[in-house]
């Protein structure tokens, strides 16, 4: 689990992330364009990566990047590796923001097949590398969408703890976007730590109250992101 937030973080728009590395290649009027995804949590690890790529291209004419970070975001950098300005780094950025990614790196390496293809079609080249290495991160089912979740305890006594949890547990298992995160006893009985969609959370308390006959309520202990299945 994430860290846990005392308010709840603005939902502005989805966002998804990249679970591995993913490479593929697109080749247009002889011109290879190797794009290299990655996930990344720093500027550093981002780096470190790009002269990997460049290590392992050397002939390679250009090694233009675009970097997201943050949940939500707060950077976005792209370098256009002597490219004409903005015809590389630019529309790879705007392809991951097109797919609302965040905590990728994107390195699209290309190498120059002896035709220029003018500015319009760099732009078209290397978003087009990024969108496709995407939709091949996404049929390998390689993305996960990292989602606004609230923590909530409940805890209960001794006496109802082993009954409770038998039958909390089993209402959990067939209850939507509920999970149970940890269960911890201590000197006055078992707390239960519960991860759920926001609009469960009535669903949840609910439960509750009619599982313990009004003998246990639940304390809400803030908000935290986390990583499901993408659907789009």
């Amino acid at each position: 689990m994430h860290e846990i937030l005392e308010t709840m973080p603005e939902a502005s728009e989805r966002m998804f992330l990249l679970t591995a590395p993913i490479e593929n290649e697109l080749v247009i009027t002889k011109s290879r364009f190797i794009a290299y995804l990655a996930p990344v949590e720093t500027v550093e690890e981002a780096d470190e990566i790009i002269r990997e790529r460049r290590a392992a291209h050397p002939n390679a004419r250009h090694h233009c990047t675009a970097l997201t970070l943050g949940t939500p975001v707060h950077l976005q950098r792209s370098n256009d590796d002597g490219e004409p300005s903005s015809t590389a780094g630019m529309p790879m950025a705007q392809a991951l923001r097109g797919r609302h990614m965040t905590n990728i790196l994107a390195v699209v390496t290309r190498y120059f097949g002896g035709i220029k293809l003018g500015a319009g079609g760099l732009v078209r080249a290397y978003g087009s590398a990024v969108t496709d290495a995407l939709d091949a991160a996404a049929a390998k089912k390689l993305v996960r969408e990292r989602v606004v979740r609230q923590v909530t305890d409940l805890e209960v006594g001794y006496e109802l703890a082993g009954t409770f949890e038998a039958s909390i547990r089993a209402w959990a298992d067939n209850a939507k976007g509920v999970s149970i995160e940890g269960a911890n006893y201590t000197a006055s009985g078992l707390t239960l730590r519960f991860v759920h969609r926001v609009d469960a959370a009535p669903h949840l308390e609910r439960a509750a109250a009619e599982l313990s006959s009004g003998a246990v309520g639940a304390a809400t202990v803030g908000y935290t992101y986390a990583d499901v299945p993408a659907r789009f």
